[in-house]
C-alpha cells in the first residue's frame, strides 16, 4: 500500500502497484505519468487516473486528433507538428495516436530530409503505415540531388498507404509576374527536373494507393515525361497541375492512346485542375479522358508557357463532349483575357458545355486577383456576361429552350475572392453583368 498526502487522495480513483510476482499484478513502468506529480510517483506505480475526470483514452485521442486534422491549413502545419511531438512525449498511452497524426502528413524540402526519413522508417517500420500525405516542397527540385528524382526508389516502396502526393517548387514572382528562382552561389541547377526517360516506370509498382497528385511550378524534360508520370498513377481521382512546363512538346505521347499504352488513361479521374499548361498541353490531356470527370478547372485564355502567347494551331476552344457526367466547369480568368482570348475560342468551350444534357454549372473566377482592381474586373465581367448570354441564347437557352425538347440547364456562378464587407457591392455589379441570366 502506498500512502498519499490527504490533498491528493481525493483526486485518485485507482492506484495499481505490483505487490507480488510478475503476472499477479500490474507491470511497472518507468515513464512519467501526466496525472501524477513526478516527485510523488513511486517506482512501482503504473498509472493514476484523475477521479474528477475519469475520461477514457478515446477522449484524449480525440484531443490529439484535433491538434492536426484534414482541415488544418498549411500555415499552421509546422506549429501543429510541434504540438504533436510534445504529445508523443506525454506518456506511453498517448504515443501511438500522436505518432499516427504526426506522420500522417510529411514534408520533405530536400534530399537530406529524405535520407533522414528513410533511416527512421528502416529503424521503425511500423511508422510507414501512418504516412498518407507526402509534400515535396522546396527550392532545389531542379538540382542534381533533387528529392523528386530520389524518392521513387528510396521512399515509395516504404509507403504502402500513401494517398496524396504534392510536388511543389517554391518560386518567387518578379515585377512582371513571371517566376524568379533564388539560387545560392555555386549551386548548379537544371531548367527541368533531373530525371531519366524511365523515371515514370519507377512509380508503377507502388502507386496503386495514390488518389491525389498536385504539381506546381515544376518543369519536365518533355511533355512525354510529364504524361508518363500521370499515367503511372493509374487510380488517380484528383489531379491538379499549376504552371507545369516542359522543354520539348513533341508528338502525342503513347500514354494518351489506349491502343499503344494497353489501358485507359486515368480512368478513375473525377477532379481535374489545369492552370498554366498552355493550349496544346491542356487539349491533349482532355482528349484522353473519359466520362468519369466531374469537376474541371482551366484558365482562359490558355497561354502556352513560357512565351505567354496563344498557340495558333487548334485555337478552337475545348472539346467537352466526352465528359457526359461533368457537373462544374470553372474558368479562371487571366488579366490578359481581352488581349489573347477570342470570341470564337470562348464560344467553342461554352457551346461544348451547353451541348451536354442535364444541369451544369459554369463558374468564373479571377486567376490573379491582385492584378485587377474591382472596377477593372467588373468591366471585364460585363464583356464576359455579354458573350455568355449571346452564346447560350444561340444554343437554345432562354426563351427558346422549351422548343428544343432537351432538358438542359446551366447555372452561372461568379466567384470573387474578396472580404465579406464587399459582398453586397459585388452582388449588385456581378448580377448586372448577366442581366438576362439573373431573374
Amino acid at each position: 500500500t502506498v500512502r498519499w498526502p490527504s490533498g491528493l487522495r481525493r483526486q485518485t480513483k485507482v492506484l495499481a502497484v505490483q505487490s507480488g510476482p510478475k503476472g499477479r499484478g500490474f507491470e511497472s513502468h518507468s515513464h512519467h505519468c501526466p496525472f501524477v506529480p513526478s516527485s510523488l510517483t513511486p517506482s512501482r506505480i503504473v498509472m493514476s487516473i484523475p477521479y474528477s475526470a475519469g475520461l477514457p483514452i478515446e477522449v484524449y485521442e480525440s484531443i490529439i486528433d484535433a491538434v492536426y486534422d484534414d482541415r488544418t491549413s498549411y500555415k499552421t502545419f509546422s506549429s501543429s507538428r510541434k504540438d504533436l511531438r510534445n504529445c508523443c512525449l506525454v506518456c506511453r498511452a498517448w504515443r501511438p495516436r500522436s505518432q499516427m497524426r504526426l506522420f500522417y502528413a510529411i514534408e520533405l524540402p530536400d534530399a537530406s530530409a529524405l535520407y533522414a526519413l528513410v533511416d527512421l522508417l528502416d529503424a521503425m517500420p511500423s511508422l510507414s503505415a501512418y504516412v498518407r500525405i507526402l509534400h515535396l516542397i522546396g527550392r532545389s527540385h531542379h538540382d542534381p540531388r533533387s528529392v523528386v528524382a530520389l524518392f521513387p526508389t528510396l521512399l515509395m516502396p516504404k509507403l504502402p498507404r500513401l494517398y496524396s502526393l504534392s510536388i511543389i517548387r517554391l518560386v518567387e514572382q518578379n515585377d512582371k509576374g513571371t517566376a524568379k528562382i533564388k539560387i545560392a552561389a555555386g549551386t548548379r541547377t537544371f531548367p527541368y527536373l533531373p530525371i531519366h526517360p524511365r523515371f515514370p516506370s519507377l512509380f508503377a509498382p507502388y502507386s496503386g494507393s495514390v488518389r491525389q497528385l498536385y504539381l506546381n511550378s515544376v518543369s519536365f524534360p518533355s511533355y512525354d515525361d510529364f504524361v508518363g508520370v500521370l499515367f503511372a498513377f493509374r487510380n488517380l481521382v484528383d489531379l491538379r497541375c499549376s504552371t507545369v512546363q516542359w522543354s520539348v512538346l513533341g508528338h502525342i505521347p503513347r500514354y494518351l492512346t489506349r491502343k499503344e499504352s494497353g489501358r485507359a488513361f486515368l480512368p478513375c479521374l473525377q477532379i481535374l485542375k489545369l492552370l498554366g499548361l498552355g493550349s496544346q498541353g491542356t487539349k491533349r490531356l482532355l482528349s484522353a479522358l473519359g466520362p468519369s470527370l466531374l469537376y474541371l478547372d482551366v484558365d482562359e485564355p490558355h497561354l502556352d508557357c513560357p512565351t505567354n502567347v496563344r498557340a495558333i494551331e487548334g485555337a478552337d476552344g475545348l472539346d467537352l463532349s466526352s465528359f457526359t457526367n461533368l457537373r462544374i466547369l470553372t474558368l479562371w480568368i487571366l488579366p490578359t483575357f481581352r488581349e489573347h482570348s477570342t470570341f470564337t475560342d470562348f464560344a467553342a468551350t461554352t457551346l461544348s458545355l451547353a451541348s451536354l444534357a442535364g444541369p451544369r454549372t459554369l463558374r468564373f473566377r479571377p486567376r490573379q486577383p491582385s492584378a485587377f482592381t474591382r472596377a477593372e474586373y467588373i468591366d471585364l465581367l460585363g464583356d464576359i456576361g455579354r458573350m455568355t448570354e449571346e452564346i447560350l441564347g444561340a444554343a437554345g437557352y432562354g426563351s427558346s429552350r422549351a422548343a428544343t425538347g432537351v432538358t438542359r440547364h446551366i447555372r452561372v456562378v461568379v466567384m470573387i475572392p474578396d472580404s465579406a464587407e464587399w459582398r453586397g457591392w459585388w452582388t449588385v455589379h456581378a448580377t448586372a453583368s448577366f442581366p438576362n441570366l439573373h431573374r
